[in-house]
């Protein structure tokens, strides 16, 4: 029987996070299955695409992923290419076996019974593919610089209409300016649940861990590079990166969400 990928997700797991990721055989997945913590893992959990799970990578492009359900059952979620998506809900985890064996030998599910929905498969194909959570102003974040640059352009008119001193028009291009020079070459590479990350160079990321940090700053103020997050760690090394790596809501409520920020605005 051929082999597929497999992965976990546990509870503290964002959109597209996994670990184990490795090829499996059939045998191999049921063990997998048997020794997930499903019990405490059910603790604190609340229904959704990205929980508590254990997902196969099939040969079409599709999904198929067994998760927590309501009242104690367990959910098998089928996802094909098109973004079509079945489920189906089971009293017994045993019962479930049955459709891993025929996925390795078919390459498909049987959805006779399952209960289907028509997504559009961009909106959730990031709850069953693993992301790779590279963060760098090149890659994702330069429709931000745009919003800023108009931003201020308009805060620039208005203090003209108020016939502001042009030092004070000057922050905001200096602050446009400084986001720019500040995250151009620079990477950050984070999830989640993982504590170990990566920033620095985009060639020589350095690894950090978020056991090891003290205090985080988050910094509004136009000057001294802008709006950015400043990390101190046990050690008292300090490292700090421009919020055009990171949204504020990314890095309030996901990145580092254990751990203590201070706000200066």
């Amino acid at each position: 029987m051929q082999t597929l990928i497999s992965k976990i997700q546990y509870d503290n797991f964002e959109p597209g996070e996994f670990v184990e990721v490795k090829e499996r055989s059939y045998e191999e997945v049921i063990t997998l299955i048997e020794a997930y913590p499903w019990n405490k893992q059910r603790e604190h959990f609340a229904v959704s695409l990205t929980n508590p799970s254990i997902t196969i990578e099939g040969k079409n492009n599709d999904y198929f992923k067994i998760s927590l359900y309501y009242n104690g059952k367990y959910v098998i979620y089928y996802l094909e290419d098109n973004g079509t998506l079945f489920t189906k809900s089971f009293e017994q985890l045993e019962s479930i076996h049955e459709y891993v064996k025929a996925y390795f030998e078919k390459n498909n599910v049987d959805t006779t019974g399952f209960k289907k929905t028509n997504n559009s498969l961009s909106k959730i194909i990031f709850n069953f593919r693993t992301q790779d959570f590279v963060y760098t102003f090149s890659y994702n974040n330069r429709f931000k610089l745009f919003s800023y640059f108009y931003m201020f352009i308009g805060g620039i008119l208005g203090l003209f209409i108020l016939q502001a001193p042009t030092t004070i028009i000057g922050f905001p291009i200096l602050t446009l300016y400084n986001h720019y020079k500040y995250s151009k070459n620079k990477i950050l590479i984070i999830s989640k649940a993982n504590p170990i990350f990566y920033f620095g160079d985009l060639d020589n990321p350095k690894p950090y861990n978020k056991n090891d940090i003290v205090q985080i700053f988050s910094n509004n103020r136009y000057r001294d590079n802008g709006t950015k997050l400043k990390i101190i760690f046990n050690n008292n090394e300090i490292i700090e990166f421009s919020l055009l790596l990171l949204a504020p809501a990314d890095l309030e409520y996901t990145k580092f969400h254990e751990c203590s920020i201070i706000k200066n605005s």
